[in-house]
């Protein structure tokens, strides 16, 4: 499926056909406050409507403009923004977006269109020059505890039941709702009323950006209400109760890539993960209760191990 026309542009909501009669919008809006913050030079020039609405269409995919930073030639893919040298001497930079992470998203990126591509290769001192997504700006506790990770971050939690993984949770995903973006809240341990009780506990006034669903407990399900909503952040609790094999998490996790996910897995009383489910995991921040009401850092990409987060 190929983008066949933008029918009209307004602000950073991109509306456009398919050659299949399909309309979509590709909407940008929550990201452009982000990008008008950001202290990459690029992400500020994006947030410039008349910058941003000069894409065009190129061969059926969307292509963002190109902008001059600092010398170098930044590509915005829909995503992400990359900077390369200005004229590369091998080949170009991918500059299509694959519209990742939007409904009705089948496209895939275009950086690999030949099928014997084996990847790419790249040196140590363009990897240091390379322009990645800023990191959420947490502020407070969440900072001294969790640093500033990356938009789309992967964390798992786990403990004995009862130790307060789930109260974790639900204080992390208001403040996430509050601040950076929407939350979806698979919610597959407790029914309606006894969650409505950790809330009013935790988020007595929760964030109209957080939303709590009971009824997605496998991993399909899950996946189908991802794809027709544009949520930020998701939190799965637990993926044993979600009916998660060893695969599962890593899969959908890949399916999409733009998005933050909080899993918790259940641990048995021998504080070992019950079922196989996470022993090929690799998430960015791994959290372990060892005490009650205590949280634990035991693996984070963006800050220190060992940090202690007093959740009740």
């Amino acid at each position: 499926m190929k983008i066949e026309k933008i029918i009209c542009k307004r602000g950073f909501a991109l509306t456009l056909k398919f050659d299949n009669g399909e309309i979509l919008k590709a909407d940008y809006t929550k990201q452009a406050a982000t990008w008008k913050k950001a202290a990459n030079k690029a992400y500020r020039k994006l947030a410039d409507p008349k910058a941003f609405q000069s894409c065009r269409i190129d061969g059926g995919d969307l292509v963002f403009p190109a902008v001059k930073i600092d010398g170098k030639t930044a590509y915005f893919d829909g995503a992400s923004v990359y900077a390369d040298c200005p004229k590369p001497k091998t080949r170009k930079p991918a500059r299509k977006s694959c519209l990742s992470g939007f409904d009705g998203d089948t496209n895939t990126p275009t950086a690999a269109t030949d099928p014997a591509d084996i990847g790419t290769t790249i040196s140590a001192t363009d990897l240091m020059h390379k322009q990645f997504a800023p990191g959420l700006q947490f502020t407070g506790k969440w900072k001294d505890f969790l640093g500033e990770p990356r938009p789309n971050f992967r964390m798992l939690i786990s403990s004995s039941p009862g130790y307060g993984k789930t109260t974790f949770c639900v204080q992390f995903a208001n403040y996430l709702a509050a601040n950076f973006g929407r939350v979806i809240f698979f919610e597959n341990e407790m029914d309606d009323s006894r969650t409505q009780d950790v809330f009013a506990r935790n988020a007595k006034n929760p964030s109209t950006g957080l939303d709590i669903n009971f009824s997605c407990n496998t991993p399909d399900k899950i996946r189908r209400l991802l794809k027709n909503s544009k949520y930020d952040f998701v939190v799965i609790d637990s993926i044993q109760k979600s009916h998660f094999n060893e695969a599962d998490l890593g899969i959908i996790e890949e399916e999409f890539p733009d998005k933050a996910f909080i899993a918790i897995s259940q641990v048995d009383k021998k504080g070992t993960t019950r079922g196989s489910v996470v022993k090929q995991h690799e998430g960015d921040i791994t959290i372990e209760f060892r005490e009650h009401g205590i949280a634990t850092t035991i693996k984070n990409r963006f800050g220190a191990v060992g940090r202690e987060f007093q959740v009740f």
